[in-house]
């Protein structure tokens, strides 16, 4: 996927707050909304955007928070492997 000046924008808007608004981020830039939008959904379906995340401060009430996770291998693998 071609990534030009408007996508790189609205990425570093999005790396600084991930929850931004279209329409805010439109008001940066000075573009429409639904350009913004149409940029952002182009920009996830091409992996462009892989996702979006959270961060979470450290001390906070989600510190240690824990995962469950599945490993499925094909053929005969031992455990330890």
């Amino acid at each position: 996927a071609i990534v030009d000046s408007l996508d790189r924008s609205i990425v570093e808007l999005l790396t600084r707050d991930a929850r931004m608004p279209f329409s805010e981020i439109s008001r940066v830039i000075g573009r429409s909304t639904s350009l913004v939008k149409r940029r952002v959904e182009s920009m996830l379906a091409s992996g462009e955007i892989p996702g979006f995340t959270i961060a979470e401060r450290e001390g906070s009430a989600f510190e240690g928070t824990e995962a469950v996770v599945e490993i499925f291998c094909r053929g005969n693998v031992s455990t330890t492997e």
